[in-house]
């Protein structure tokens, strides 16, 4: 079976069981980054991390192609992400809600 690296590394209980790390606390819960459909999961993670800017100390990823893409997908739902966060609606882009939101801090994941 082939898969991304990493997705491989998000699956392994390396990942699952790190320890704490000031330095490398992500914005996004563990289940968008494990989310199955990728477009659920990039717009996920980008609504934690819009959601939580005031946290966010880099962005970066260890592909190019994946930054890239990331900028991309940013750049063709930017309205959608902005008035979700605007009017503090649940997370709904596709058929299953991801995050539920409180006063704009996701609360549970689902994917």
């Amino acid at each position: 079976m082939e898969r991304p690296v990493l997705t491989s590394y998000y699956k392994s209980n390396n990942f699952k069981s790190r320890p704490f790390n000031k330095f490398n606390v992500y914005t996004s819960p563990d289940e968008t980054k494990l989310c199955l459909d990728n477009k659920q999961s990039m717009y996920c993670q980008l609504h934690c991390g819009s959601i939580q800017r005031d946290e966010v100390l880099r962005v970066g990823a260890v592909f190019a192609s994946a930054l890239r893409r990331a900028i991309k997908f940013l750049e063709d739902h930017w309205q959608e992400l902005c008035s979700s966060i605007r009017t503090g609606m649940s997370l709904t882009r596709q058929q299953n809600p991801v995050a539920e939101t409180t006063n704009g801090h996701p609360q549970t994941t689902h994917c």
